[in-house]
């Protein structure tokens, strides 16, 4: 089974990090900067 996460944070290194750990693990990821861009995110899936 895939999972899918949302990571938010507003240091683009630790995005890319992290989103680049999990998708290692079969594992859908979406980042987004700011709170505001995560509900945006999240509203439209």
């Amino acid at each position: 089974m895939k999972h899918s996460i949302l990571l938010v944070d507003d240091e683009i290194n630790t995005l890319k990090v992290l989103s680049a750990a999990l998708k290692t693990s079969r594992t859908d990821v979406e980042t987004a900067r700011s709170g505001e861009e995560a509900l945006k995110l999240i509203k439209t899936t």
